[in-house]
């Protein structure tokens, strides 16, 4: 590959350190005036000696006069005067330490006011002393007369500590001696030891076999220039050779002649001092390297395009005799110039520009600013790069920028160099073949430089260079450009990406083509980041400069992949700097599962009191959380990032909440972390994409346990590699603390559902609509009509499933007919787990109730205290009936509908010829009377209040349409029945008219005065039928060995009413037992004797005689008799 760098051929880099100096050891200039001795208005000898660190000895003066004074002024800015002292006052400094200086030097200017009395008695005296001795200055240290003004100074003094002594005496009312500005500084010695060394001036390109210069410095540990002592530098290098070396204030000059190309390594080193050396490079080119040249002194190679408003000028040329200049115009406009040159791909080297910009007596702005371009086509939506000042923003700092389409975007780097009004600059920029782009400005007037570096591999291929210079009027024709120079290395090929493609492929692209014929899997090693080598299988070429390496499988986050011995077609090879990179998470589903939920963590059982999730990493690779988002109630919250290995849990929860799940394991604090329904809420955990990882719609009804739904309990997946059928998947904890959160659920154990789904209850809810109930939920994705066929002329029209209720509602193309059967055949349905469920055929039927296909067949409405009315129904036609179809009712005063409630909630079948018993308590009727089958104790949620002495029993359908009704009164009873409480109505006849009065009779007492749920003690008997007694056996042994044990007396009555009392005798005619005692007895009632007296003691052997006397309540009477046996005999 080739390097391409666009400069200017000499240029200038000046160094920022400072040289050693003399440093200021202590300095006066007397600025508080006041300071001193002086005579006041009174007479009296004054002073203040506050604020100041120096002293004076007036005891040799006198001070008589008002007026006379050894003080301070604000005389001249601020000095100290001496006026009229008639002896000598003495200042002295405080004592400075000097011991760190290798020569300290005084200096104080002595001044007088020029009066010719008394000169021989006006004088300064300067001296020192380092311990008790004072001694005179050096060099100048009295003035005395009329001098004027004169400087005292003493130089080179050593010693440990120092002090100032000025010895001052004026005499003349009107002649003062005056000091000032007295400076004492010195060298610190240790500024003269070197640190380091500096290099500077070093040319971005050099040639090889032509001479170049740089310069160097050495400098003191505070980074300052070793100015006045000179040391012994030498330069090492194999392929550079030293032509000259001066030396002047600090700056070491080298001039160098390169003798190879490329990156030519050297070092600058101390002869004589310990020293670390100064190891840099020259990149070093041959003419060949040179991409494009032009610095406008001849005939250029190609003309500039769109010259208009330029040209080459001799008017205050940067270089040479002449410069590119732009020309004045008559208006505000942006002027553009460019050139075209041969294609380069930026991938394949390391290139270098370098171009030199002058701009006149004005500071660059928004209206006026200037760029350099590097683009990759000739049209006005070119890319590309762009250099310069205030290409975009208002900074005047010199920067490089991205352009899309011809317009300023992006800022790539941006220098300190703040571009300023007569400047003369030169901006070089570099870029490598992976896309590291340096940008350097100098100032080429004050040497001053700035350097910024960006990375930027958007735009690679160059066909095009220019200049843009927008300017408002009167700034035009003040833009000058020259010494343009673009050169290209060749360098061995860089891998500029590399990226996974799925979890075992990786594509590398390379910064330009390279010898694919030449690969091979020794030629790559990949390592993840615990060092670890994949294995890589074999290598697929997609194009010149791109390959697909194959490995075993990737189960890491980040790999750093390596190369060795990649050439490019141009023959440079070398090893490939290794580029790390991160893998993305390409989230299969169910990588990360939920596994825990604590929607409702009150009252507290043994945990944290706050709301959790907890996700498991299912995949067989490390999981980077960073992106992924919670999903609930359709809003995202952001995970924050966090590795989590193969098996590991994670805790979500609030911010808030972190530090008391720290104990449990790995926390994961989400900002808004939202509150979780306790009722249940639609959960997910999504992709940086968008994809759904894992999702579930959890339940309250999922814990299985009412005392753990109401708080305090998570509910934990039982299976977590299970993702079907949620609801038998998930349940309430069972560890002792209310939860696992970050370990192993409690329920942790195989789970798997191999059960298809079965139809547990199917209902037509309308004429055309049918509602199939499943056990479980279905796979919709593979859902339709085909698996439904219907007899007749139906057929599905469209459906919809409700998961949430395991559902499947049908509608048909037209109404089912009434009371017809229809067959449904269902195939193929798949529950969420797979499981298909067998061929099944369910018979489908349209209920229509016409009035009276169910009657009301007993009515207690008058129970025994504490007890319960029931309304007992008889399905008299030949189809089931749905009671969800039914309601029961009863009227108002005027005898309108009221208190109409359904029967039942839900689906129950009422088959044809059937009883059913209407209660509110179900329990009590069963506790008070003799039921034979409690399933047809039917508990109504709300049931009609019937009166005790009247009312109406009405039975609707669910259009609220009468299908029987009973007006029932407390006279319908039987009148030797003393008491109607507890006793029910009973129907005689299904087929009689509901209302006709002699079709109600009470229900006998043999029964219990209620029949609940099966045939009624009183029914009609035909006409024809004739009152009688029958008797089986008529000899019974009633010593318990079941046979004959008991006799069985059976009632065959021509009608219901009848009052009966049933006696036993013996053949003396002595009652024995006493059966029946005025009891209510139905027409086909029977009773059991069982051989003993009343008293419960058995009957002896032999004959006894059994009477029955009946009497009607219409007055009609009937006697019965008949002889039984009784033996012992079997």
């Amino acid at each position: 590959m080739c390097r391409i760098i666009l400069f200017s051929v000499i240029f200038f880099i000046f160094t920022t350190n400072k040289p050693a100096k003399c440093q200021i050891i202590w300095e006066e200039k007397f600025l508080t005036p006041e300071k001193g001795y002086w005579i006041n208005e009174e007479g009296n000898l004054v002073s203040d000696m506050t604020q100041v660190d120096w002293q004076l000895d007036i005891s040799d003066a006198i001070f008589a006069a008002e007026g006379d004074f050894a003080k301070t002024t604000a005389t001249s800015g601020g000095r100290f005067e001496v006026l009229d002292s008639d002896g000598e006052v003495v200042f002295y400094s405080p004592w400075l330490a000097i011991s760190t200086y290798s020569t300290v030097n005084i200096s104080l200017k002595a001044l007088e006011t020029g009066s010719n009395t008394g000169t021989d008695k006006k004088y300064i005296k300067a001296l020192f002393r380092t311990n008790d001795e004072l001694i005179s200055f050096n060099t100048e240290s009295e003035a005395s007369g009329n001098w004027g003004e004169k400087n005292l100074v003493a130089e080179n003094i050593k010693g440990d500590s120092i002090q100032l002594a000025i010895i001052m005496n004026s005499s003349y009312a009107n002649d003062k001696v005056i000091i000032d500005d007295i400076i004492i500084d010195g060298i610190d010695s240790t500024l003269l030891i070197p640190h380091h060394l500096v290099v500077y001036n070093l040319p971005s390109a050099s040639f090889s076999g032509e001479e170049t210069s740089f310069t160097a410095s050495v400098v003191n540990h505070k980074n300052q220039i070793i100015t006045n002592k000179q040391f012994n530098l030498d330069i090492e290098s194999e392929n550079i050779s030293l032509n000259k070396t001066t030396f002047d204030q600090g700056i070491y000059h080298f001039t160098v002649t390169p003798l190879a190309e490329g990156k030519i390594p050297f070092s600058i080193r101390f002869s004589d001092e310990q020293v670390a050396p100064y190891d840099t490079f020259l990149r070093v080119f041959s003419p060949a390297n040179v991409v494009f040249i032009d610095n406008f002194e001849g005939i250029q190679e190609k003309p500039w395009q769109n010259p208009q408003h330029w040209e080459v000028s001799k008017e205050n040329p940067i270089s040479g005799n002449s410069s590119l200049k732009h020309s004045v115009q008559a208006e505000s406009s942006p002027s553009t110039i460019w050139q075209e040159i041969n294609p380069v791909n930026l991938g394949d080297g390391f290139y270098s520009w370098s171009v030199t910009f002058k701009n006149g007596n004005w500071d660059p702005s928004s209206s006026n600013h200037f760029f350099f371009q590097i683009l990759d086509n000739n049209s006005e939506e070119a890319n590309g790069y762009a250099a310069g000042v205030n290409a975009s923003g208002s900074s005047d700092r010199v920067s490089l920028w991205t352009i899309e389409n011809g317009a300023i975007t992006n800022l790539v780097a941006e220098t300190d160099f703040d571009w300023n009004e007569n400047t003369t600059g030169t901006i070089d920029i570099t870029r490598n073949n992976t896309g590291s782009w340096t940008i350097t400005a100098n100032n080429r007037n004050t040497g001053e430089t700035a350097t910024a570096t960006g990375v930027s591999s958007l735009y690679r291929n160059v066909k095009k260079i220019g200049f843009n210079f927008t300017f408002s009027q009167t700034r035009s024709g003040q833009l000058w450009v020259d010494d343009i120079l673009i050169l290209r290395e060749n360098t061995p090929p860089a891998i500029v990406s590399a990226e996974t493609t799925n979890n075992e492929t990786i594509r590398v692209c390379f910064t330009e083509a390279i010898k694919t014929e030449q690969l091979s899997t020794a030629n790559f090693q990949i390592h993840n980041d615990q060092g670890e080598q994949l294995a890589i299988n074999n290598i697929t070429v997609i194009s010149p400069d791109t390959i697909l390496l194959h490995t075993g499988g990737i189960n890491d986050l980040q790999l750093t992949l390596s190369a060795q011995n990649i050439e490019d077609l141009e023959g440079a090879s070398g090893d490939v700097e290794p580029i790390t990179f991160d893998v993305p998470m390409l989230f299969a589903e169910h990588d990360l599962a939920f596994t825990e939920i604590m929607a409702d963590p009150s009252p507290v059982i043994g945990l944290p009191e706050a709301e959790y999730l907890e996700i498991m990493n299912l995949s067989n690779r490390k999981i980077d959380t960073k992106g992924l988002k919670l999903r609930i109630k359709e809003q995202d919250y952001s995970l924050p990032s966090k590795i989590v290995g193969p098996g590991e849990s994670v805790i979500l929860c609030s911010p808030t909440d972190t530090s008391s799940f720290k104990e449990f394991g790995i926390v994961l604090g989400l900002e808004k972390f939202p509150s979780l329904l306790n009722t249940g809420t639609t959960i997910a955990l999504v992709s940086p994409e968008g994809t759904v990882i894992d999702q579930l719609s959890y339940s309250d009804k999922w814990y299985g346990n009412a005392e753990k739904k109401n708080g305090g309990w998570s509910l934990e997946k039982i299976d977590p590699t299970r993702f079907c059928g949620d609801k038998f998947n998930w349940t309430a904890s069972l560890d002792h603390s209310g939860g696992t959160p970050g370990k192993t659920n409690s329920v942790n154990s195989p789970n798997e559902d191999d059960t298809a789904p079965e139809i547990i209850h199917f209902e037509l809810t309308a004429a055309s609509t049918l509602t199939l109930m499943l056990s479980e939920s279905l796979d919709t994705l593979s859902f339709d009509k085909s698996h439904f066929a219907v007899s007749g002329n139906l057929s599905v029209d469209s459906m919809q499933v409700d998961q949430d209720n395991n559902s499947i509602t049908l509608w048909f193309n037209q109404v089912l007919q009434a009371n017809a059967p229809y067959t449904l055949t269902i195939t193929d349905l798949n529950d969420e787990c797979g499981n298909t469920i067998e061929d099944e055929q369910i018979t489908l039927l349209r209920r229509v109730i016409s009035p009276h296909d169910i009657v009301i067949n007993e009515i207690l409405f008058n129970p025994r205290s504490g007890g319960s009315d029931f309304v007992e129904l008889y399905n008299r036609s030949d189809l089931a009936t749905d009671l969800k179809m039914l309601r029961l009712a009863t009227r108002n005063d005027s005898l309108g509908l009221k208190s109409i409630y359904a029967i039942s909630e839900k689906s129950v079948e009422f088959p044809a010829k059937s009883y059913l018993v209407l209660t509110k308590d179900s329990a009590n009727i069963s506790e008070n009377y003799w039921v034979q089958d409690p399933e047809l104790l039917i508990t109504m949620k709300s049931f009609p209040a019937y009166p005790d002495d009247a009312g109406h029993v009405v039975l609707l359908n669910d259009s609220l349409e009468i299908i029987d009704e009973f007006a029932y009164a407390a006279s319908m009873h039987n009148e030797w029945i003393s008491s109607a409480e507890g006793v029910s109505l009973e129907r005689l006849s299904t087929e009689a008219e509901t209302n006709e009065p002699n079709n109600w009779y009470s229900a006998s007492s043999v029964s219990g005065y209620a029949t609940p749920g099966y045939k009624n003690s009183q029914k009609e008997n035909p006409e024809s039928v004739s009152a009688n007694l029958f008797i089986s056996p008529d000899a019974i042994s009633p010593n318990g060995d079941g046979f004959n044990d008991q006799m069985e007396i059976r009632f065959n009555l021509d009608k219901s009413g009848y009052m009966a009392n049933v006696f036993v005798y013996d053949v003396n005619g002595r009652r024995v037992n006493r059966l029946m005692n005025n009891s209510l007895v139905a027409t086909n009632d029977v009773i059991i004797f069982e051989g003993k007296y009343e008293n419960g003691s058995q009957l002896p052997m032999g004959i006894y005689i059994l009477v029955a006397e009946l009497l009607h309540s219409k007055g009609e009477k009937k006697v019965f008799k008949q002889t039984f046996l009784v033996t012992d005999k079997q």
